[in-house]
């Protein structure tokens, strides 16, 4: 029993038609594109929304200015993914996001506004680490690049859709408020997915080792905290249409 309890904690060994077949995907997808679909709606439409609200040209690029710079620290929160559970991090990403999102729609201060800028930035930033990390948690290496599209496609068509969605919504009713209030609750909901949502297993047919019965969160070939320094080490790992 002392050697069974020394092995290593199996990896999912679902592959990628296996993994879009299971409702564990999606919902984890839900928060993947809410966390980009808050960035994009702030990046599309935070400068009208500012101003708006009266602030000047200047102080609207010093405020939006320091979103990407404070993304970056959130990468650097994904370094705590070796100690909790990459979901958890992704659903506290989340709900920082929400309130940076729902507190613009009061931000008519220079304190809070620049408040709600750095919490949406690092929510996203938080997110954008744990959301690779928590689709290889639950369905491993195997499964990781092939549905890795669909994921990517998904987020894409939140990015497309959402930020031309609160466009309209602003123009037709004259203001932002509305559409931030919706995109909080969006978020809130999301966050909840993430905390709520259950490990698949190691994937039909996966033999799992006595030792590790009862296991629910496998270990993951790359560690949060390797892929937190691989982004930030290489630009070229971020997609540009969310930066």
């Amino acid at each position: 029993s002392a050697i069974a309890t020394a092995l290593p904690v199996d990896e999912p060994t679902w592959t990628a038609s296996q993994a879009l077949r299971v409702p564990h995907f999606y919902i984890l997808a839900i928060p993947a594109a809410a966390n980009s679909l808050l960035w994009g709606v702030l990046s599309a439409h935070g400068r009208i929304h500012f101003e708006d609200l009266g602030f000047t040209t200047t102080a609207i690029g010093a405020i939006l200015g320091i979103r990407v710079g404070i993304s970056t620290f959130g990468r650097l929160t994904g370094s705590f993914g070796d100690f909790f559970s990459s979901t958890k991090i992704l659903g506290l990403s989340l709900l920082i996001s929400a309130l940076g999102m729902g507190g613009l729609i009061y931000a008519t201060s220079s304190a809070l506004a620049y408040t709600c800028v750095v919490r949406l930035g690092l929510g996203y930033g938080a997110g954008y680490i744990a959301v690779p990390v928590a689709f290889g948690d639950f369905f491993g290496r195997s499964a990781f690049a092939g549905s890795a599209g669909v994921r990517y496609s998904i987020v894409g068509i939140s990015l497309w859709l959402g930020p031309r969605w609160v466009g309209a919504a602003a123009d037709s009713s004259g203001s932002y408020n509305a559409s931030f209030g919706l995109l909080c609750v969006v978020a809130l909901v999301s966050a909840a997915a993430a905390f709520l949502v259950r490990h698949p297993g190691n994937g039909p047919g996966a033999q799992i080792a006595p030792a590790n019965i009862g296991q629910t969160e496998p270990t993951f070939v790359a560690t949060q905290s390797a892929i937190t320094i691989g982004m930030l080490g290489n630009p070229a790992s971020f997609p540009p249409e969310l930066m």
